[in-house]
Formats: C-alpha cells, sequence, structure tokens
C-alpha cells in the first residue's frame, strides 16, 4: 500500500514538473527565439564628479541586439535595455505598449 501511495506522488510531482517547464520560461525574455548581438562601433561617455571635484569620464561600447520573435513590454522591462532606441516593427505590438501616436511615428 505504502509503494502504491509513493507511486501516485511520484506522477503527481511530474504533471506539476511538466506544467511548470512548459508556463515558464527558464531564461530571456518570452516569445524571443533567437538573438544576433552586434557592437554599433560606437562609444557612449558618461561623465561624473568624484568627492574632489574632478571629472571622470567613463566610455562604454554600444552593441545592437536584433530579435527573431516580439515582446516589447517584455524588452522594455529589462533595466540594461535603453528605452529610447528600442524599436519594433510589429505594428499592432507598438500600438497595444506604447500607443497610437508611437505607431504614427513609426509608419
Amino acid at each position: 500500500m505504502q509503494e502504491e501511495e509513493i507511486n501516485q506522488q511520484a506522477q503527481v510531482l511530474k504533471m506539476i514538473e511538466k506544467t511548470i517547464l512548459d508556463i515558464l520560461p527558464l531564461r530571456g525574455v518570452p516569445n524571443i527565439k533567437k538573438v544576433l548581438i552586434r557592437n554599433n562601433n560606437e562609444k557612449h561617455s558618461n561623465v561624473s564628479v568624484d568627492e574632489n571635484g574632478e571629472y571622470i569620464t567613463n566610455t562604454k561600447d554600444e552593441w545592437i541586439l536584433e530579435t527573431e520573435g516580439t515582446n516589447l513590454a517584455g524588452v522594455l522591462n529589462n533595466e540594461a535595455v535603453d528605452a529610447t532606441k528600442t524599436i519594433s516593427n510589429h505594428i499592432y505590438e507598438v500600438w497595444e505598449v506604447l500607443g497610437i501616436e508611437a505607431v504614427r511615428q513609426a509608419l
């Protein structure tokens, strides 16, 4: 009787595991299937002032990510993404996320 109960519990756990793996993304942004990364060959400078009043300049490379698949809201929620430089060619998604004026500008 105890072995049968253990088998039933194991089956329930396997069903839960399958459900969770089907629903939850393990990494990345949902609906983004593939990403092509390229360097924009531009450097961006960030100037700050230290405690002595001296200017400190930090430069960073800018990278462009081209995706296969769309999830504009998910991408814009990523803090590492510059929302001011993010574009999408999926007009309906732009309308849903950013509104009609953004669609007009995209067209």
